[in-house]
């Protein structure tokens, strides 16, 4: 009896674990060999991939992604992106043409028909609003108050015929009538906006109240648009950015980045929520201050560990300041086993006693890679005999990993080893790296201890300096 209720303990778990997932699979015509697809939180604070999925020679691709939560995710190629609606346990194959793709693509699964409901009201919205008369800023209040009602009418009819004929769930309707709603918000704005200047040198111009309230009406709720919308994070920064420009004026002398005056403001809004403040601060920081070069970036990181409360929130600044900084100097370079050309396994562990200058790269950037590859070679052979040099791949696969390395380092003496499951690696996430980010380069010391930051230029005037310290 044990034994069965241990089996099915087991089955549960399994079970509970896929629904946690999406499977994706799908095919592309005209695809770039090695050219890959990322899935993106877009809601997120740190809008880093949680996914990035390798197209193969005949254009598939297929991937088992783990989600936080049901939502709205980017899928991004080639710079071109789309929203898509992922849910757990849910599978959704795609098709389409690289040359339009992810712009235009077709759905099939279980997972397709919120799609479908997305891309048919896109499609709309695109169409009608593209139609609207160029002078409707231009109009009285009350009649521009009056359009925007009609445009309100227009875009909800939308929803609900395409909701009868799809039958989404509801919280991707609810996700896309709030976003037509901020879409409708960022127009009022914009006429207030117009009005504020138009008046400006008038002491007793007041801005119409009803569109004010009109606004405000289409927050049905706060925290969910500014959890959920970064367009609101930015909508609301420009509601309110002549006071905070005059704040920022007035603090000018202050030698503090934009995050940091910033935060100065958002403690004299009482009224607001912290988790507003705190998603309000995160956008700022990744938008002005978020810069491996900027001299107060451990301050800010610092500050911005002390203010922010939302969890979520602050788990978006620690990847960023991970993915801009890498693992903090000082500490032990985390050890994961690694794989050499001849299969036989290795960690940075064995490379103690001496430096080791690492370099992490893929093949599926091979431009990128070559570019850096005299820079590379001078450093080996400064420091040959000094220290160890480690060249570490983050490709899909061993096989992949073995037919390039060869090719791209040729006739440098250096280790060369692969880490299973490459970029989408725990180790890839503990280092901050992403494909965006390869390659890259930092020195562990003679104990294991890494010394600099995670860099994309190794003749970056600091990085130089460091190695200069670290191999002597």
């Amino acid at each position: 009896m044990k034994k069965y209720f241990l089996l099915f303990a087991a089955f549960f778990t399994l079970l509970s674990c896929d629904r946690k997932n999406v499977y994706i699979s799908g095919k592309l015509t005209n695809a770039t060999p090695l050219s890959r697809i990322s899935l993106i939180n877009v809601a997120d604070i740190s809008t880093l991939p949680i996914a990035s999925l390798q197209v193969n020679k005949d254009g598939s691709f297929s991937d088992t992604v783990q989600i936080e939560k049901n939502g709205i995710y980017a899928l991004v190629y080639n710079g071109n992106f789309n929203f898509v609606y992922l849910k757990r346990g849910q599978n959704i194959h795609i098709n389409g043409d690289a040359m339009v793709f992810p712009s235009e693509m077709n759905l099939t699964g279980d997972g397709a028909g919120n799609n479908l409901f997305l891309f048919a009201v896109r499609n709309f919205n695109q169409s009608y609003l593209s139609k609207l008369d160029r002078n409707l800023i231009s109009q009285n209040p009350d009649t521009f108050l009056e359009n925007i009602k009609k445009i309100k009418s227009d875009l909800d009819d939308e929803i609900k015929k395409e909701q009868k004929k799809y039958e989404p769930d509801v919280s991707v309707s609810v996700w896309q009538t709030n976003s037509n709603n901020l879409i409708l918000m960022s127009f009022i704005q914009q006429y207030l906006n117009k009005e504020k200047m138009e008046h400006q040198n008038d002491p007793n111009f007041k801005l119409p109240k009803k569109l004010n309230e009109y606004k405000n009406s289409l927050v049905r709720s706060q925290k969910y648009m500014v959890a959920n919308f970064p367009n609101y994070r930015s909508f609301l920064l420009d509601e309110y950015g002549q006071d905070i420009k005059k704040y920022m004026e007035e603090h000018s002398k202050e030698e503090t980045s934009v995050t940091e005056k910033l935060a100065g403001y958002l403690n004299t809004k009482k009224d607001w929520t912290q988790e507003t403040k705190d998603y309000l601060l995160a956008f700022v920081f990744s938008k002005y201050d978020m810069r491996p070069e900027n001299p107060r970036i451990d301050t800010i990181l610092n500050q911005l560990n002390k203010n922010i409360n939302t969890p979520k929130v602050k788990e978006g600044i620690r990847q960023l300041g991970k993915v801009v900084l890498g693992p903090k100097t000082g500490e032990d370079a985390p050890i994961y086993s690694l794989k050499k050309e001849n299969g036989k396994e290795m960690s940075v562990r064995d490379l103690k006693g001496k430096p080791t200058f690492v370099m992490f790269y893929s093949s599926f950037n091979p431009y990128i890679v070559n570019g850096a590859i005299p820079t590379v070679k001078m450093i080996v052979d400064k420091y040959k005999g000094k220290a160890n040099f480690l060249f570490l791949n983050l490709d899909d696969t061993f096989a992949q990993f073995r037919k390039s390395a060869g090719e791209i380092f040729k006739g440098i003496p250096a280790i060369n080893a692969y880490c299973p499951k490459g970029i989408n690696s725990k180790m890839a996430k503990d280092y901050g790296l992403y494909d965006f980010k390869l390659p890259c380069f930092l020195v562990i010391d003679k104990d294991g201890k890494i010394m600099t930051k995670t860099v994309m230029n190794p003749e970056e005037p600091s990085f130089v300096k460091a190695i200069d310290t670290v191999i002597k």
